[in-house]
């Protein structure tokens, strides 16, 4: 972007260096942060924004650091954000656009603000986004700087898109496919967590599942518990975890709640699963659910605190059947 050839090594020391930052971030976010630091160092500009693809193809801004944009280097932006695109190319106040409204545009902010510079995001062919740069007082990069930043935007496309992919698959490996709740791993992950303070368990065990599965078909059976898993996400409160631990079964998860708190949540969920409307088909086998509700001491395994819950559940299980009388054979 400029003849002048400057700072050609030092240039391509930062980039070495902010490459191997770059691909030792694990999480979408550490890779967003790192592209903002990454790109900063190798050229200094006074505002980024990375935007991103959802899958229905709409521009989501993921990540802004720097200074606030005015209207004016909003509009500059979005008109140069199309250009990139189109043209798969870096796009630049630098640019001459063929539409005269947009150029006067952008002429006029190359003359009283500087630089901005947007590159679409682009891996194994794959669309990812755009990131977008503002440079103040300046209306042109060295080449030494330009070239070190379209080489540090094309690992970042990548290093971007495989923290998406490696995002994806944690949460297939995370999440029950029926229900979108966690899973019994994730639970698992979530036990190895060190507790300081007292945090209760709640297991949940549906009525009917069994009957549904016998007497009507297994899909059924499923729309039941995607159901029962609907109603237990709409029930949580802010720091619980809900987890489907498999079959009938779910369970909550409570950080630094005591068991007389723990105690009145239980019964509200088992309330809202009692009343809970199901399909005139399925409405004869169900029959609401059996709650246990056990706390931990801090330290203590939740492992073992979740066998207590379990207990506490199975009592209540044969209470409400001794009360209410049971349709058909019991449940596994």
């Amino acid at each position: 972007m400029s003849s002048a050839q400057g700072g050609g090594g030092g240039a391509a020391t930062a980039l070495a260096a902010m490459l191997q930052r770059l691909f030792a971030a694990e999480s979408v976010d550490d890779v967003r942060r790192a592209i903002a630091h990454g790109s900063h160092v190798l050229t200094a500009y006074d505002t980024v924004t990375i935007r991103e693809f959802h899958p229905d193809g709409s521009l989501e801004a993921t990540l802004r650091q720097g200074a606030g944009l005015g209207f004016e280097a909003r509009e500059v932006e979005r008109c140069l954000r199309r250009v990139a695109l189109e043209s798969k190319r870096t796009a630049t106040t630098l640019d001459r656009l063929d539409d005269e409204k947009e150029e006067a545009l952008v002429a006029a902010y190359r003359l009283h603000y500087g630089l901005c510079l947007v590159r679409p995001l682009t891996a194994y062919e794959h669309p990812v986004g755009v990131i977008c740069f503002h440079f103040g007082d300046r209306t042109t990069l060295l080449d030494a700087e330009f070239d070190a930043l379209r080489k540090f935007c094309q690992s970042a496309a990548v290093a971007l898109y495989n923290a998406h992919v490696r995002a994806g698959l944690r949460d297939l490996a995370y999440t029950d496919p029926l229900t979108g709740l966690p899973n019994r791993r994730r639970l698992e992950e979530e036990f190895r967590v060190p507790r300081g303070t007292e945090t209760s368990i709640v297991l949940i065990d549906f009525d009917g599942l069994k009957q549904v599965n016998d007497t009507l078909d297994y899909a059924r059976g499923d729309a039941l518990i995607s159901l029962v898993g609907a109603a237990l996400l709409e029930s949580l409160e802010l720091g619980e975890l809900a987890v489907r631990l498999g079959g009938d079964e779910f369970v909550f998860v409570m950080p630094e709640t005591p068991a007389r708190v723990a105690r009145a949540r239980a019964e509200e969920i088992g309330h809202a699963l009692d009343s809970l409307e199901v399909p005139d088909d399925i409405r004869p086998y169900f029959r609401g659910a059996s709650v246990g509700c056990a706390t931990a001491a801090p330290g203590e395994d939740l492992q073992v605190v979740l066998r207590r819950a379990t207990d506490e559940m199975h009592l209540r299980k044969r209470r409400r059947k001794t009360d209410v009388g049971d349709v058909g054979p019991p449940d596994a």
